[in-house]
């Protein structure tokens, strides 16, 4: 037993914040060796369903040849052979969640999904009063369930684990993407007005780019000793991939969610933490009127269209349909995906292409939850991002809270992800259970290893 043993001849080992330490010299540690295995062998299934789902969420497939640029006829909506791999994720999905409620009961799940809980229930709210409660309802059942899904792997996986698994899934789809774009441009490229760019594995080049910002910051951020090849080379491969999508946006809120993984743990550990919230605060607001300001003049030097490529002419029109529902919305799904209202305000604005989203995630939170869902929606990604990195300060959740950061910076100008599952809310929530998990290890090691000490005083005195 641990408590028998002098402590001076015990040590850690491993990579884990708060792995318990074990005696090198002794039958315990012989015995101990076993379990570790079984442990070990046990997390493979959760390391491949975490690649798969990353698969899923990120929309990754090898898609038919786009003809031509924009426009509502060239969107990508067929995924040759794609029915299969989905019902086979969410039957694996469906086993690992329920072997995690038998072992732990809900716990450690709803551990990690506290700061989700009053956007969840405004969403469902919208849903049953909102105009079709029934596609409502269907998009955030898979919202819920991508919730669920990455808060059991964050809590599930060792962190070790986790953080090769993801590194592992992003740097497949970005190896597959650079792939295809050289091997196969009928394919793995398309048009972009006079010019033609890389859209990889993606439905097209603006996915691309968005996937590849993420994947930098998770590149960046969980960068560490066990995995540091691994990581480089996925700097390397996401870093061309946000170049060659030909997003000039991708590239602007790439480099914002990089920057701030990079500020968090400086400013975490030197200043207090009231004074660290502002100074995060106060970086958000900057970096969101540099982009307003500074991206109108990129885009006039490059010949484009100064307005944000007509958002805002997009933004007023959505404006004022959604100001018919003003307080709880539409529901999800009514402004941010295809739906009566959303085909009606495409035809009007077919002169810019297939605009089936208001190209801005606040207003679509708007239009989906109203004012009180935009608001408690706005309170949950500023807990995230600039609160919870300050309690959790760890690798896990400082790039959580750059992936944050990277979806609030994106969606002054796209509509990525509200209540709809997506590669952002899936590697956000699964970072954040990732360093909730690790804390909680952490302090249960702490736990287990002073029993231990007094144990073994106990014995001494005896």
């Amino acid at each position: 037993m641990l408590g028998t043993i002098p402590f001076s001849n015990r040590r850690y080992v491993g990579n884990d914040i708060g792995q318990i330490a074990h005696p090198t010299q002794s039958p315990a540690s012989i015995s101990g060796i076993a379990p570790a295995l079984s442990a070990a062998s046990a997390e493979w299934p959760l390391r491949i369903l975490l690649c798969m789902l990353l698969i899923l969420y990120s929309g990754a497939w090898i898609y038919p040849a786009q003809e031509g640029f924009g426009g509502a006829e060239n969107i990508q909506l067929t995924k040759p052979g794609g029915a299969p791999f989905n019902y086979l994720t969410w039957v694996c999905l469906l086993m690992a969640i329920g072997r995690e409620l038998s072992q732990f009961s809900s716990e450690r799940v709803t551990a990690s999904l506290k700061p989700m809980g009053a956007l969840a229930t405004v969403g469902f709210i919208a849903a049953l009063v909102g105009f079709d409660p029934m596609s409502s309802f269907r998009l955030y059942f898979l919202w819920v369930v991508m919730l669920i899904a990455a808060a059991t792997l964050g809590a599930g996986l060792s962190e070790s684990a986790a953080v090769r698994s993801l590194l592992i899934g992003c740097m497949l789809i970005v190896g597959a993407s650079v792939l295809m774009a050289l091997v196969f441009p009928n394919i793995g490229m398309q048009a972009d007005r006079d010019a033609r760019v890389w859209r990889g594995v993606f439905a097209g080049k603006n996915g691309f780019g968005w996937f590849g910002s993420i994947a930098l910051v998770i590149a960046v951020g969980l960068y560490g000793a066990e995995c540091r090849r691994l990581a480089i080379c996925l700097i390397l491969g996401s870093a061309i991939c946000v170049l060659a999508s030909g997003s000039k946006g991708a590239l602007v809120v790439a480099l914002s969610g990089v920057g701030y993984r990079l500020l968090l743990p400086r400013l975490a550990r030197r200043v207090s933490a009231p004074l660290a919230f502002v100074i995060l605060v106060l970086t958000f607001i900057f970096s969101a009127i540099a982009s307003q300001v500074l991206m109108p003049i990129v885009l006039e030097a490059l010949g484009r269209d100064p307005s944000l490529t007509g958002r805002t002419d997009i933004w007023a029109m959505y404006l004022e349909s959604m100001l018919r529902s003003p307080w709880i919305g539409s529901g999800p799904g009514a402004f941010t995906g295809l739906s009566p209202f959303t085909v009606i305000l495409a035809a009007r604005l077919a002169s810019l292409g297939g605009i089936l989203t208001p190209h801005n995630m606040y207003l679509g939170a708007l239009g989906d939850s109203g004012v009180i869902g935009l608001f408690i929606y706005v309170s949950t990604l500023g807990y995230l991002v600039f609160v919870a990195p300050l309690i959790y300060q760890s690798r896990t959740g400082f790039t959580s809270a750059g992936i944050g950061f990277l979806m609030m910076i994106v969606g002054i100008v796209e509509t990525h992800e509200i209540f709809n599952a997506g590669i952002g809310g899936y590697c956000l929530v699964l970072t954040y259970s990732m360093a909730v998990n690790q804390a909680g290890r952490a302090h249960s090691g702490r736990i287990a290893e002073c029993g231990g000490i007094d144990a073994a005083t106990d014995s001494n005195r005896i």
